[in-house]
């Protein structure tokens, strides 16, 4: 079972019995909740570049996802470069990733 978030168990109280309800509780609150959505707009703000350039295989994904197989195609490109013109310069685990990354990224 999930807890039920503060916000949520705020709202209750006050539809309830407002009388039980603080209001510093419900300040703090409003303004942790208001740190949230600012931070939630800068995150669209900055990835909106992503929703712009968005291609037909990335359709239904979360933005993060698309980042996310973005950078291991591009590290998958790094890595080739690396393997062909300085291979002695690679670590282990860059090999590895290496060979992680082989698979194709439009899957």
């Amino acid at each position: 079972m999930t807890v039920k978030p503060y916000l949520l168990h705020l709202a209750d109280q006050l539809d309830s019995d407002p009388a039980e309800v603080f209001p510093s509780e419900i300040s703090n609150e409003l303004r942790r909740l208001y740190q949230v959505e600012l931070a939630f707009n800068e995150w669209l703000d900055k990835t909106e570049w992503v929703q712009e350039t968005c291609q037909y295989y990335e359709f239904g994904l979360h933005r993060a996802d698309v980042l996310k197989r973005r950078i291991e195609y591009l590290q998958s490109k790094i890595d080739s470069l690396m393997l062909e013109f300085c291979p002695e310069e690679m670590t282990k685990e860059q090999l590895e990733n290496w060979t992680k990354n082989q698979k194709r990224y439009f899957k």
